[in-house]
């Protein structure tokens, strides 16, 4: 058995590279087309050759004690979305097979690492100098301690029962 693991493209490539399918590699963006995982899809990390399986991140599944594992996919199961152009050699290979076909040859982009939802944020706010930051830790971590029975917390008047009050009078 071959270690080629060639997977189909999407209709949009098919067209622009005027090509059915082209090996998998890590890196590449693609779909799942069928399985209980159907429609979902992200970005490789890991093709095993031996297993003819794709490892894709944000695929996993949860174990019988509660941890997640990564779920591998089929090769056949899968579709190209988009191919990861930072390879010269697999470039050079698809500029061949689409120039083959009589085609213009339009290298891919790199796929750029996505940033994470929270960077994107801090981004759009100003950010706060180090004193206002230090400042609201201080408010938050601040604890209150209560009064035991026989002290009493700052500001409070120490009250005392009427009937007490008059015979220590008396």
């Amino acid at each position: 058995m071959s270690s080629r693991m060639n997977v189909s493209l999407s209709k949009e490539l098919r067209k622009k590279y005027g090509i059915r399918s082209f090996r998998i590699s890590r890196g590449d963006m693609v779909e799942i087309t069928g399985g209980t995982r159907k429609g979902e899809g992200g970005k490789v990390v890991f093709v095993d050759t031996r297993r003819r399986t794709v490892i894709i991140d944000g695929i996993s599944i949860s174990k019988a004690d509660g941890k997640q594992t990564e779920f591998p996919v089929s090769h056949s199961r899968l579709k190209i979305i988009r191919l990861d152009g930072t390879r010269k050699d697999r470039m050079e290979k698809l500029r061949i097979k689409t120039e083959a076909r009589h085609l213009k040859f339009e290298a891919p982009e790199p796929i750029q690492p996505e940033k994470p939802e929270s960077v994107e944020a801090q981004e759009e706010k100003p950010a706060e100098s180090s004193d206002q930051t230090h400042e609201h830790k201080m408010e938050t971590e601040t604890v209150v301690n209560e009064p035991s029975d026989n002290e009493t917390a700052p500001g409070e008047a120490v009250k005392e029962s009427d009937g007490e009050e008059n015979d220590r009078q008396n």
